[in-house]
């Protein structure tokens, strides 16, 4: 049965490992659809963080700069992407397979990615495991625990051996 799978790209080495995990034992190319995504962060500055009291003080020319540059970072890491799958293909002989790349920026990629889960009708949603401390997490805020707990498909979060290793736990 075909599916849609989501893999989003945010530069992380688990983010690419998590797109080559699933390209090596998730998805069936010859039957699958995959969409790439990777959201360039708004940074401080941008019109959604403001009051509407505030919100004048920046121009529109700062907002579309810092929109095209995290679009610019967003789509490096599409581009690598790109090189992961075409670099699959290339080595298990496939000479189709449906997949396609999205670039986008928000003030808040997690946001983003669960309403691009449901406006695209994803069947599986891949994450890589940001790697980060159990209380850092929760200080910042976790992507990938957000998407868990808002989209209605299923999660897929992909761990590095390297970090269970790193972990004491049993591979």
């Amino acid at each position: 049965m075909k599916k849609k799978y989501l893999i989003a790209l945010d530069g992380s080495e688990n983010a690419e490992y998590a797109l080559s995990w699933s390209l090596e034992n998730l998805i069936n190319p010859s039957e699958d659809e995959l969409l790439i995504l990777s959201v360039g962060m708004l940074t401080d500055g941008n019109p959604y963080e403001y009051t509407a009291a505030t919100r004048h003080i920046l121009n529109g020319d700062e907002l579309k700069l810092q929109r095209q540059q995290a679009e610019e970072q967003a789509r490096k890491y599409v581009n690598k992407g790109k090189k992961i799958v075409s670099d699959f293909l290339y080595n298990k002989e496939f000479n189709q397979f449906l997949c396609e790349y999205y670039v986008n920026s928000s003030s808040d990629p997690a946001n983003y990615i669960v309403d691009f889960v449901r406006e695209n009708k994803v069947d599986v949603l891949v994450l890589g495991r940001r790697g980060v401390d159990q209380p850092e997490a929760v200080s910042v805020g976790s992507v990938s625990k957000y998407c868990l707990h808002s989209v209605m498909c299923t999660v897929v979060i992909v761990r590095r051996k390297t970090e269970i290793h790193k972990d004491n736990i049993a591979p």
